[in-house]
């Protein structure tokens, strides 16, 4: 490409690429084995993955995640924030493996590459023994992860968890919304209601939005005045959600991306994320940060190179 090398050299003098969400204990699981179940629907891959995290030992866990490390760290990755999962299956062995990253990736890169954690809650927060999982993990991590979406039945309650639980220990938290591209979806709108009922401005990262894509502008553009005013982060992760699978479902014509280029009018806090990295929920991904940049410039039709640099190399709280 034309640009590559201006942009490789302008991300290296912006400090470097910034990865402000992944998933290390799970990456590099894929194999011929259970490629074929890459087809299914992310809910039954949530329960697929049950099976992964019983039989994964803190070594295998380890092994994979300084694969991903290697890898990014060759591509001048400085930061990285990877989810954890914290429950019944998992138990703490991503944890105890991350500890250990962390260790190794100071002994082999010093300072270069800061590793941060974020507790994930796939299993949800309202089940007794889930929630105890959860506390464990927003104690040990440096941010606490969310994920509504889990607990549709009763999102409210999800929210007020892990917002009570951010107040509790001071710590920002990281929320996957609006994954589904889909119309009937306002997770988005339902967390920023949660900022003002909390007062907990300059604390959120909301993680894709994409469904944002779905409602008229009106709404968009109201949606992105409150996620200004209260100072709320938004990840984007170009390429995971490419493969949403086709639906009859009626909206606004968009691609399956978060809306950057309409959240940049408002002068909205952005940063980039590879999101699953070879793994049953992304099978191809090879978090390749170059190629997430691309597929952000494309499917936003934003080929501004200070901002393109901006984003990447931005790192979120």
């Amino acid at each position: 490409m034309v640009f590559k090398e201006e942009i490789l050299k302008r991300v290296e003098l912006n400090g470097g690429w910034k990865n402000n969400h992944c998933h290390l204990d799970r990456a590099y699981t894929i194999n011929n084995e259970n490629l074929s179940r890459s087809q299914i629907s992310l809910q039954e891959k949530w329960a697929m993955l049950r099976e992964l995290k019983t039989n994964s030992t803190v070594d295998g866990i380890l092994y994979r995640m300084m694969k991903a490390i290697d890898i990014q760290a060759n591509q001048g990755v400085t930061y990285i924030n990877t989810f954890l999962d914290f429950d019944k299956y998992s138990l703490d062995k991503p944890y105890k493996a991350f500890e250990l990253a962390k260790e190794k990736t100071y002994e082999k890169y010093g300072n270069i590459i800061e590793l941060e954690c974020t507790n994930q809650t796939i299993e949800g927060v309202i089940e007794s023994e889930s929630r105890d999982w959860f506390h464990k993990g927003a104690e040990l991590c440096d941010n606490i992860g969310g994920l509504p979406g889990r607990d549709k039945d009763n999102i409210d309650l999800h929210l007020t968890t892990i917002f009570n639980e951010a107040e509790r220990y001071n710590k920002g938290l990281h929320i996957h919304v609006d994954q589904f591209s889909n119309p009937n979806e306002n997770e988005t709108e339902l967390v920023l209601d949660k900022i003002d009922e909390h007062n907990f401005k300059n604390m959120v990262s909301l993680i894709h939005c994409i469904s944002l894509n779905c409602h008229d502008k009106e709404y968009r553009e109201s949606i992105y005045k409150r996620i200004k005013s209260t100072n709320t982060n938004i990840i984007c992760c170009p390429r995971i959600w490419l493969d949403r699978e086709r639906s009859e479902t009626l909206a606004p014509i968009h691609n399956p991306i978060t809306a950057v280029n309409e959240m940049l009018n408002h002068d909205i806090n952005i940063g980039i994320g590879t999101d699953n990295i070879s793994d049953i929920i992304s099978a191809f991904s090879d978090a390749d940060m170059y190629q997430e940049l691309v597929i952000l410039a494309m499917c936003n039709r934003l080929y501004d190179i200070d901002k393109l640099v901006k984003i990447v190399t931005t790192k979120l709280w």
